[in-house]
Formats: C-alpha cells, sequence, structure tokens
C-alpha cells in the first residue's frame, strides 16, 4: 500500500470517520471483526467506542498478504509456514531454516510452539538481512497470530 493511502486510512482512524474506513476497506473489517455486512459493522461499532487502528494494520497486511494470519486454534500450521516463508525469504535462507519449520503448532488454550519456533528460524538468520516477527492479538477475536518478515 502506496503512503498516500496510508495518510488516507489514518485520517478516517483520527475522525472516526468509520463508515468511510468501511466502504474502502470492508474486507479488512470483515476479518478483523469478523462481520459479515454493514449493518453488523454498524452494531458493532454503536457497542464499540473505537476501532483499533494498530490491529487494523496487522489484518490489512494479512488482506494484503504481507504477513500470515495465523488463527489461536489452528493446530499444525507446519505446511502453511512453510508455504509462507518460502515465498518471503530467498532460497538458501529458507533452506537454512526448514528443519525448524517441522511441527509448528497452535492452540492458544494448550502447547504452542510457534514463537518457540521463530526465535530458533531467527538464530539460523542471524547474521542476515532478514528476521521473521510474531504478533499476538487477541482485542477481537479469541487470539490471533501474525507472522511477517522483515528486511533491515
Amino acid at each position: 500500500m502506496n503512503l498516500e493511502k496510508m495518510q488516507a486510512i489514518h485520517a478516517l482512524f483520527q475522525a472516526k470517520n468509520y463508515k468511510q474506513l468501511y466502504q474502502e476497506e470492508g474486507e479488512v473489517l470483515h476479518l478483523m471483526l469478523m462481520v459479515n455486512s454493514f449493518e453488523e459493522f454498524q452494531d458493532f461499532c454503536a457497542e464499540a467506542d473505537t476501532l483499533e487502528e494498530p490491529i487494523f494494520w496487522l489484518y490489512e497486511g494479512a488482506v494484503s498478504g504481507e504477513n500470515l494470519l495465523i488463527g489461536g486454534y489452528d493446530e499444525d500450521i507446519s505446511q502453511k509456514v512453510q508455504s509462507f516463508l518460502k515465498e518471503k525469504l530467498p532460497s538458501d535462507l529458507f533452506g537454512a531454516i526448514e528443519p525448524e519449520l517441522e511441527g509448528v503448532y497452535v492452540d492458544i488454550d494448550d502447547e504452542d510452539n510457534l514463537q518457540a519456533k521463530i526465535e530458533l528460524c531467527n538464530q539460523r538468520l542471524k547474521g542476515s538481512v532478514f528476521s521473521i516477527h510474531v504478533d499476538y492479538e487477541d482485542t477481537y477475536c479469541a487470539g490471533a497470530y501474525f507472522l511477517w518478515v522483515e528486511r533491515s
């Protein structure tokens, strides 16, 4: 997304112009708030004081393909994470971390090893310009992870 579009969205958040935000970014809001229509979105807004802009950007990244949205109860996500990271990293670096991406499991009520696995991957990526980040969000849902690759 270009800077001008990001600034326009930020201005909508500042003005609390959620109707216009919905008109422009309905797909992101559907995913973020688990609403299926404008009417459901209006009901949500009637009860909620505000929408959290930083959380919006996490979901926008998932919609645009910049990050990977992982549900808090997705269980075995090894293949999903491998496919995403294979796209985002050079092949030699992906090959270096691929062994760490076996048995990646997410269940926020049970044993969860996503963050530990990503820490192991980042150890293998040390000295490169790439790092993998995981963010957890539970404001509007039971819990979701967002995974992305950063180049420094």
